[in-house]
């Protein structure tokens, strides 16, 4: 049971990791990118959707790694 808790780690963490990478690779991306003010402001709302969608996703994930576990629990508090 130790291992599956550590293995599954912290929906959380996971959650600050992929939005920490994708708000990097954002400002990396609109640093070195060579265009006009309008170019940069349609590719910030592009990639805006992409992190929602990013993170949207990552959620999803977080809740049923959590639901996952939360079903391992009470299937071992069962036997």
């Amino acid at each position: 049971m130790k291992d599956t808790a550590k293995r599954g780690g912290s929906g959380l963490g996971f959650l600050l990791g992929i939005l920490f990478g994708v708000a990097v690779g954002v400002i990396v991306a609109i640093l070195l990118a060579p265009q006009s003010g309008e170019e940069t402001r349609k590719n910030l709302v592009r990639q805006s959707q992409l992190v929602r969608e990013r993170y949207e996703e990552a959620l999803s994930q977080g809740r049923d790694a959590q639901e996952h576990a939360k079903d391992e629990v009470l299937a071992s508090l069962r036997q």
